[in-house]
């Protein structure tokens, strides 16, 4: 679907090129040309949004990847050390289990959430076990960490995922303001076939008709390709 929609951003740039290039002075024309030209300029700037939106999730995924496996080995060490723990506390027996391996990122946060609160209020106890001075404090910064990177990759999808819909919605509309354009240049070219043939290339989605060179007959470029 992307890919449709961006031939109809390049076919609606040529055809506002073409419109600059070839200025009318009726009142139809011009408001149909200056409708044009805002899209175009909504398109491009809803294509850099659903662009920067997929590469900020990308990135916001790929490093909470790498928090994630920080944090399970943190998790895992917990784990040993209340169960070592339990040995002489059967209060804390069961109390350090971790999630699998493959969990939904919003379970093992939930998890890891549950782990280190257990952690802070038994920390006294765990310390002296081979916890570690820091633990609480590096895993709650894991912790936070994988959270915030959860928010901003799902951020990044929203933004995403709404710059597509606008722009579905532009690339139709653009569709219709090219249309009618089409309508009035047939009737206003109609005596200059040059001029005609120019506006058909700048309004084909699939990408300007070029000549070949054995005669004046004008391919599509996928013709031209195979």
């Amino acid at each position: 679907m992307i890919a449709a929609i961006r031939r109809k951003l390049s076919m609606a740039t040529r055809a506002n090129d073409f419109t600059l290039a070839h200025p009318s002075t009726d009142v139809g024309y011009v408001a149909l040309a200056t409708r044009l030209g805002t899209l175009v300029a909504r398109g491009d700037a809803l294509a850099v949004r659903e662009r920067d939106g997929i590469l900020a999730a990308r990135a916001a995924v790929n490093r909470r990847l790498q928090f994630r496996s920080a944090v399970t080995l943190q998790l895992r060490h917990l784990a040993k050390v209340g169960e070592a723990a339990a040995r002489t506390t059967p209060a804390l027996t069961g109390l350090f289990v971790t999630t699998r391996g493959r969990a939904p990122h919003r379970t093992f946060l939930t998890s890891a959430k549950v782990l280190l609160t257990h952690a802070v209020e038994h920390e006294a106890l765990l310390v002296p076990l081979g916890l570690g001075e820091n633990f609480v404090a590096e895993l709650t910064a894991g912790v936070t960490a994988f959270e915030s990177l959860s928010e901003a990759a799902n951020a990044g999808r929203r933004d995403h995922v709404g710059a597509r819909a606008d722009l579905t919605a532009v690339a139709d509309e653009i569709m219709e303001v090219v249309g009618l354009l089409d309508g009035l240049n047939r009737a206003r070219f109609a005596s200059t076939p040059d001029l005609l043939a120019a506006w058909d290339s700048a309004r084909n989605v699939e990408g300007p008709f070029r000549k070949t060179r054995e005669s004046d007959e004008v391919v599509p470029p996928e013709e031209m390709a195979a």
